[in-house]
């Protein structure tokens, strides 16, 4: 979960620079994702996701 959460705030500071990136997952999610990393990334995103 921690390099979820790493990897999730590095593409909102990059990506979401001057706005208009949307964090999700690519189509869907496999069945085998833990669902902890799952977790981690939405958390990162409500906490690091928006635009000012």
């Amino acid at each position: 979960p921690e390099d979820v959460a790493r990897e999730t705030k590095e593409c909102i500071d990059v990506l979401g620079r001057d706005g208009g990136y949307i964090v999700a997952s690519s189509h869907e999610l496999e069945a085998d994702i833990p669902v902890e990393n799952v977790k981690a990334m939405f958390l990162t995103a409500q906490e690091y996701g928006r635009y000012a």
